[in-house]
């Protein structure tokens, strides 16, 4: 699983996150949010043929 935690409009904040799939059951831990939008986007792969992609917006108040 690969994790990329953004803003949008700009790449100044990315951060690459850690993230583990165990029982089926995704788990990031997420670093504090300064105020605003933030997107969160997932790559997961099956096998080398096989990828998914997420993308999750988040809005921290």
């Amino acid at each position: 699983v690969q994790v990329l935690l953004t803003r949008p409009f700009t790449k100044n904040f990315d951060q690459k996150l850690e993230g583990q799939v165990k029982n089926g059951i995704l788990s990031i831990a997420l670093p504090k949010l300064d105020k605003g939008r933030w997107e969160l986007k997932l790559k997961f792969y099956a096998n080398q043929e096989t990828v998914g992609f997420f993308s999750y917006e988040l809005n921290a108040q």
